[in-house]
This record gives C-alpha cells, sequence and structure tokens, in this order.
C-alpha cells in the first residue's frame, strides 16, 4: 500500500527555483530574493506569481534544511554531514530568515488591495468598538 502511494506522488516541477539550484550555497539564493524583493507588485496575477515563487523558494530551502537534520540524527558519526548541518543552521538559516521577513512584510504593506482591506477592517473594528461602548452601561445596569 505504501510503495503504491509513493508511486503516485509526483514531485512539481520548479517554474521560479532552479533545478541545479543549491540551498547550501548563499551566493544562489540571495539572486532570487532579490528579485522578488524588486518585483513590482500591481495585479492580481503579480501577486500570484510572487506568492507562488516566495512559496517555492522557501520550501526548497526548508526542506534542505530538514534533510540536512534528519541525516544529521541519523548518521551521528559522519564528520561531513555534521559539517552540511552546521553550515546550514549557521550560515544560511540566519541570512535566510530576515530575508523572508521583508518578503513577507513587502506582501503585506506594499500591495494596494491589502491596504484597502486593512482600511476596511479598521473601520469596521472601530465601528464595532463604538457599538461596545454605547452596549456597555445598559448591561452595568441591567438593562
Amino acid at each position: 500500500m505504501v510503495a503504491a502511494a509513493a508511486q503516485k506522488f509526483v514531485v512539481p516541477k520548479r517554474q521560479f527555483v532552479p533545478a541545479q539550484f543549491d540551498p547550501a550555497d548563499w551566493a544562489q539564493i540571495q539572486p532570487l530574493a532579490d528579485q522578488l524583493m524588486s518585483l513590482k507588485i500591481s495585479s492580481a496575477e503579480e501577486l500570484k506569481r510572487f506568492l507562488l515563487d516566495f512559496s517555492e523558494l522557501t520550501s526548497v530551502i526548508d526542506e534542505y534544511g530538514s534533510r540536512k537534520h534528519i541525516d544529521k540524527s541519523c548518521h551521528t558519526e559522519d564528520a561531513g554531514i555534521e559539517r552540511a548541518f552546521l553550515h546550514f543552521i549557521e550560515n544560511i538559516e540566519p541570512r535566510v530568515k530576515p530575508v523572508a521577513d521583508k518578503l513577507q512584510r513587502k506582501f503585506l504593506e506594499e500591495i494596494p488591495e491589502l491596504e484597502k482591506i486593512r482600511r476596511r477592517i479598521d473601520a469596521l473594528t472601530h465601528r464595532f468598538e463604538l457599538l461596545q461602548r454605547r452596549g456597555q452601561p445598559r448591561a452595568r445596569h441591567g438593562l
């Protein structure tokens, strides 16, 4: 049963991250992150592309880190595997986190459609708070 399920799974072809990409090499990560940061998002299609590309990049890097952790856990005596794991957690992961944060902020702060939604939510929240305040005296007095 497990073998049959494994045969049906097809790894999707990458659209943004090159097939020969090395997640242990910051010089290969940085240009892709820069490309995402410089992308102008002014339509739903551009937003979709940004999110797909960002997701693909972070997925490839996260998968690599997870595999290095598993390798280190399974092969505790292999110094080469340990070095690869330590390189990732000491040199790649600390550099990826702030870049991922910037890209997430780009998504949240620079997209006009989200700003419209944010303003609408703020207005509704303010209205709700006003209605709630008006109702509080009645609740205190049992009305």
